[in-house]
């Protein structure tokens, strides 16, 4: 075996840390691409004289080979670093702006594991650059490697291999990869004959049987219980919503009934808990009024999409009241409940308790402003309200006083052991995705405390037991127990699914927002009850999908909600095969208007759909709708296409039994690609023409259609309506997904006429889409300029805050105005930087996001900085830097308009002057020796942002204006700069 490789390459470094590790002897041949067999680098020839090109599958051989294990944990590494981090690092490398997603690593890969070699190895390309030394001191695991294997470590790396990096790998950017970007695959001759041998075996498929309710565990069977996370009721669920859980459980649960798995899919409404409440406030009902409402809506939503549950409830029921009540009191008798008095907010305009929802603040942790008292979303970091930074009752905007209220908390640390033993168990036995299992280890690595699980509130359910008749529980410890009671209200055979652990295999899909509560709160519920409840075995979370370069919004229009793609007249499954294709699974996506045209005309329309027209249009026309018989034996080429839709298919099954639903996605077209070139390359329309070559047309045609029948069964999962159809075309019934390719229609089987599955989307059409969904910039715009108003609002808080300090009032009261006050300075700012706008008519910088004006800031940048290197005249490089000084003032304000907030500062607003003094000066001393050292200035700039936040805290401590610490601030660093 030869093992073809190049000097200084990061395949090379990954290839030789694996032969390093294992000990495993191969022939090492160094040379140029052109000279090794496959014109290409690395290649690795087999005894056999097959040979292998992909890096990672090489590493996996060769560990196999040696002996050892390739495991899930490295499968998922692998993964990650081909699509995700190569990439990343060439970017890097390459001066690209790219951030590496340093909580991917935690927890980190295995040491001496085969993804740990492969993650560091594509590390080391960062050890090139002396600029990413810093970077790369921050990666803890990688120390090791670099001293171990220091000997293997590229010393310099060629600037086209990174090249080949940076743009041959899936894309770190919003735009999605498309497949036909994936690699080919390299197929050895076992593989093909085993494929040929198993396709000559049987014709036809198992037909699917449908399940009649109740669905119930079967003994031998393969259990599937499903859950959806339940969306808050209070509002319509977007893209980002939909695609987390509602979609991804339905593929998921869609698959399973393909493959013949016992499957009940559960989902419902979320609707008791503070949201509740203060939206029927803000509505002018009640809260069932509401809930009645919004659980249609939602229902027709995921209708519409085709959310195939087995059954959709809700939790405001009598079940949920008796479910949670007998829960609670289990886990009450066995000792895991605690009183204690709790300091809350209370409003005294109202008067009343101010439950979590129904107050909002900064976030204590990154300071993002519309923060809700139980949890930021910027963050989704949990938050007691009283840790908000400026709090403000959301009903009458008043601020509130702290004021103590008697509660009672779930005790986590008496259930720890018996839960930690139990999660070690099912992460290692389960499928857990990595987001799932880095929250989940951040949550316990911070140590678990008591959790308050009461509220005070109205709306929910009653706390049973005497003392908190006046209390609910709150939403997160009831709402998990909603699948329990939901489960009950669909059949009253519910605890064979829920007390049946042995039977049943539980997959709950969610959002990384819901991961805690999944993962660990409803888990330990079930555990301190000391019952033998169905726990679960596969937690699937993703990231976040966003909107084109922004968040979505409701409020201010801004991205596209459930009830308006259906006013889109794009079908629901574009919908569903889009989202899939985007869906987050390892990083924050982003979805757009005009990628989402590109994947409808190139992978639906002119790939897959064009491949089954092409074959079954050509039967009809030319076999009078009637599958050719194959005669004769199978050439070279028919071995080939039918051995790589069999490797693609594989790949599809494994793929989605492990929840990497997007990836599957892309095996499925990679399928009907092979299905093209297969066409393209025997030109059937060719060999139709003459008596001698119509039997070869008839063998192709036979193949192709086999490849659309088993499309149609792929296609079920992600486009149940397009695979309907496909059925319809080819004349037959829903099949389960076997574990092998091999042939589903027969010869002399009559097929339907042909229509095309998918229309084209013009760009036309994507404009106005795009213009509709951007959102109503009318009040952002009013809002800047709009400073009359401000003005006024800003004398009359002067006033107020002189009034109180004249009457000497309380110390926090005084410092909770003054944040008010310098709020609206800070925002009187930002309109008249816009007013002023030198650069871009103010008009149009409204419309401009931050992304935007930190891309022009960059661009022009770049654009002063050629000008000082060539020497540019005086004149015309200061008009350049006023430029680019009034586009930084111009993107400050973006970022307040945009939401935006500086990272946490860990201050404290009600700290004592000394306290923050000391502060101030140790971070004073930081950014000194930053300077001293010649660090980078992204890395200067950052602590002197927080250095000027702690002169603005110390400031409002003393009952200063915090604008006037700022402008010293500054006045002296111009000074000390001309002093320089």
């Amino acid at each position: 075996m030869k093992l073809y490789i190049c000097e200084d390459s990061v395949q090379t470094c990954k290839l030789d840390a694996v032969l390093q590790e294992t000990k495993y002897q191969v022939e090492r041949v160094q040379c140029k691409a052109k000279e090794s067999p496959l014109k290409r680098l690395p290649a690795f020839e087999l005894a056999d004289g097959d040979h292998l090109f992909s890096t990672n599958a090489i590493c996996r051989y060769l560990w196999a080979k040696a002996g050892k294990t390739v495991d899930t944990e490295d499968e998922y590494w692998l993964s990650y670093e081909s699509s995700v981090l190569l990439p990343s690092v060439a970017g890097i490398v390459l001066g690209k702006k790219i951030a590496l997603r340093l909580e991917d690593f935690n927890p980190p890969p295995k040491q001496a594991s085969l993804g740990y070699l492969v993650i560091c190895s594509a590390l080391s390309a960062l050890s090139t650059d002396e600029n990413c030394a810093a970077l790369l001191s921050s990666i803890s695991f990688y120390a090791k490697f670099a001293s171990d294997f220091a000997n293997i470590i590229p010393k310099s790396i060629a600037l086209e291999s990174l090249l080949n990096l940076y743009t041959e790998q899936i894309q770190v950017t919003k735009q999605s990869q498309s497949c036909s970007d994936e690699q080919h695959i390299k197929l050895t001759h076992e593989f093909i004959d085993k494929a040929v041998t198993l396709w000559k075996d049987k014709v036809g498929g198992n037909p699917l049987t449908e399940k009649t309710a109740p669905i119930l565990p079967e003994k031998g069977k393969r259990n599937m219980l499903i859950t959806a996370a339940l969306p808050y009721i209070n509002n319509v669920p977007h893209l980002g919503n939909i695609v987390s859980s509602v979609l991804s459980a339905d593929v998921f649960a869609r698959f399973c009934r393909m493959r013949g798995y016992n499957t009940l899919f559960i989902g419902g409404t979320d609707e008791y808990g503070t949201a509740t409440e203060t939206k029927a406030l803000e509505l002018k009902c009640t809260p069932r009024e509401l809930c009645d409402k919004y659980h249609t809506i939602h229902k027709d939503i995921y209708k519409w999409f085709n959310i195939e549950f087995d059954y959709f409830g809700r939790t405001s029921t009598l079940k949920q009241t008796e479910m949670a009540q007998a829960v609670f009191n289990k886990l009450h008798e066995n000792g895991y409940l605690s009183a204690d008095s709790v300091e809350q907010l209370y409003c005294e305009e109202c008067p009343r308790f101010l439950a979590d929802r129904f107050v909002e603040g900064a976030c204590p942790f990154c300071a993002y402003e519309d923060a809700r008292g139980d949890q930021c979303d910027k963050c989704s970091k949990l938050i007691n309200a009283i840790e908000l930074k400026h709090p403000k009752c959301k009903l009458c905007k008043s601020t509130p006083i702290i004021k103590a209220s008697q509660h009672l908390f779930l005790d986590m640390p008496k259930i720890d052991s018996a839960f930690r033993e139990w999660l070690d168990v099912s992460i290692k036995t389960g499928q857990w995705t990595q987001t799932a299992k880095v929250i989940t280890n951040s949550w316990l690595r911070e140590g678990l405390r008591p959790r308050c699980i009461t509220r005070d509130l109205k709306w929910g359910v009653p706390v049973p037991i005497q003392g908190y008749e006046n209390k609910v529980f709150y939403v997160w410890f009831d709402a998990p127990i909603g699948y329990l009671s939901i489960t009950s209200s669909y059949t009253d055979q519910w605890e064979k699914w829920w007390k049946n652990p042995e039977e049943v295999e539980l997959s709950q899909f969610m959002g990384k927002d819901n991961v805690p509560f999944h993962a660990i709160i409803f888990p330990m519920c079930l555990i301190g009850t000391g019952e033998n409840f169905t726990k679960v075995n596969n937690v699937v979370a993703t990231e976040y999908l966003n909107y084109e370069n922004t968040k979505f919004s409701k409020s201010r229009g801004v991205g596209v909600f459930g009830t308006d793609a259906k006013e889109t007249g794009i079908v629901s499954d574009v919908w569903r095969f889009y989202m899939m294709y985007l869906r987050p699974e390892s990083q924050d996506t982003a979805f757009s208007w005009a990628d989402l045209q590109t994947k409808n005309n190139s992978e639906l329309l002119n790939n897959l759909g064009n491949f089954v027209n092409r074959c079954l249009t050509f039967i009809g026309n030319n076999f009078a709708g009637q599958v050719p018989s194959f005669v004769g034996d199978l050439l070279e080429e028919d071995k080939m296409v039918i051995a790589q839709v069999a490797q693609f298919y594989h790949d599809f099954l494994q793929k989605l039994e492990h929840n990497h639903i997007r990836d599957a996605l892309r095996s499925l077209l990679m399928i009907s690609k092979m299905g093209n070139q297969y066409i393209q390359s025997t030109r059937p329309w060719e060999l139709v023409k003459t008596a001698d070559t119509r039997a070869r047309c008839g063998n192709t045609l036979y193949i192709g259609v086999q490849i659309c029948a088993l499309i149609a069964g792929c296609l079920e999962p992600f486009m149940p309506d397009t695979a309907k159809e496909l059925r319809h075309q080819l004349n037959i019934t829903k099949l389960q997904l076997d574990d092998q390719f091999r042939p589903l229609v027969a010869a002399g089987h009559k097929i339907n006429k042909a229509t095309p599955l998918f229309k084209k989307i013009d760009t036309d059409v994507i404009e106005e889409f795009r213009k509709k969904y951007a959102g109503d910039q009318q009040g952002r715009t009013q809002l800047v300029k709009d400073s009359t108003e401000l003005k006024t609002k800003l004398k009359k808080q002067e006033d107020k805050l002189r009034t109180l300090k004249a009457a000497k009032a309380d110390r926090q009261l005084i410092i909770r105005e003054t944040n008010v006050l310098f709020d609206m300075k800070k925002l009187l700012e930002v309109s008249q930087i816009a007013e002023a706008s030198s650069v871009i008519g103010s008009d149009q910088a409204l419309f401009l996001t931050a992304a935007e004006f930190e891309t022009r800031v960059k661009e022009q940048g770049d654009k002063v900085r050629a000008l000082k290197t060539n020497k540019a005249e005086k004149e015309i490089i200061s008009k350049e830097v006023d430029v680019l000084l009034s586009l930084k003032k111009q993107l400050e304000a973006a970022r307040i308009l945009d939401g935006f907030q500086a990272p946490n500062y860990k201050g404290d607003a009600i700290s004592s002057p000394e306290e923050i003094q000391k502060k101030v000066t140790a971070q004073g001393d930081k950014v000194r020796r930053l300077k001293a050292d010649n660090a980078e200035k992204v890395v200067i700039d950052k602590e002197v942002t927080i250095l000027l936040e702690l002169k603005r805290q110390l400031a409002m401590a003393k009952g200063e204006s915090p604008t006037t610490s700022r402008t010293t601030t500054t006045n002296n660093n111009n000074k000390d700069s001309k002093e320089k």
